[in-house]
């Protein structure tokens, strides 16, 4: 036999040596690693893998809250929801999963009942910081600003040097129109966390004190790291307005209309012909 059909042999028993099934473990950690690099549409086929491989496994339970957060991370906010809600029943008691609920929650607008997921967060482990911040966002966005002004004092108690603690002080102050005390805040937020959304909020600030060269700076900034952000060409809009430049302002309106923001928040800024 010619070693050229030897060859074309041992190639033709390779095609019919069934190929290994992934283990539950690699398919896990693989999942992980896509979710870590935000693709979420494979992580959630590993992960549909995974609980296939081994349903009766005890970890699925993290298993399922990951396969929530890359649905809810891909627009499917009620398979999301819907995961989550197992994962928690599973295992009430865990920190990230009911956080992970919260989340998904509050971007579905449903805010009492992630505010209710922070509260029980707090009361298992009263020295949590995030679920004490969100729970202050959460009351400031359901008109109870007592409340939220009474988690924020409490957040200045346990944890003063906390980014948490001076957004939530920041916002505060902003709902309250107390633009010109937000700004030193939003500088030391910006010092650790130099976001497109703080430079946007402190832009704000600066643009209702009459700071009309900071606020474009800031915007300026705030531009390089998200230029997607509707709120940043309202908040220029309404600068070229106060600088009497109402076809530039006229303009930036309508790029924030095409980024996604409600056109009635831009329509005074509208030139209408």
């Amino acid at each position: 036999m010619s070693l050229r059909s030897l060859l074309l042999g041992f190639l033709l028993t390779l095609c019919f040596i069934p190929l290994r099934a992934e283990t539950y473990l690699e398919l896990a950690g693989r999942a992980d690693k896509a979710m870590a690099e935000g693709r979420w549409a494979e992580a959630e086929k590993d992960l549909m893998s995974a609980l296939k491989s081994e349903p009766a496994n005890p970890t699925n339970v993290m298993l399922i809250s990951n396969l929530g957060m890359a649905q809810f991370y891909q627009g499917r906010d009620e398979e999301a929801l819907s995961n989550l809600t197992d994962a928690v029943n599973m295992t009430p008691h865990s920190i990230s999963i009911r956080e992970n609920r919260a989340r998904v929650l509050t971007a579905m607008g449903r805010f009492q009942e992630a505010d209710s997921d922070y509260l029980a967060l707090i009361e298992r482990d009263s020295t949590l910081i995030e679920p004490r911040f969100y729970h202050a966002m959460l009351a400031l966005r359901m008109g109870k600003p007592e409340e939220a002004e009474s988690e924020i004092v409490r957040l200045e108690k346990m944890a003063p040097d906390r980014d948490e603690t001076r957004i939530a002080r920041a916002t505060i102050l902003v709902t309250r129109g107390e633009y010109a005390a937000a700004i030193p805040l939003y500088t030391r937020i910006i010092a650790s966390r130099p976001e497109a959304e703080y430079y946007g909020q402190r832009a704000f600030c600066r643009i209702m004190t009459q700071d009309l060269h900071g606020a474009s700076e800031d915007i300026g900034e705030a531009m390089i790291l998200d230029p997607t952000d509707p709120d940043l060409y309202l908040y220029r809009a309404v600068l070229r307005k106060m600088q009497y430049r109402p076809k530039e302002a006229d303009e930036d309106a309508r790029r924030a209309i095409e980024h996604g923001i409600d056109p009635k928040r831009v329509e005074p800024l509208l030139n209408k012909k």
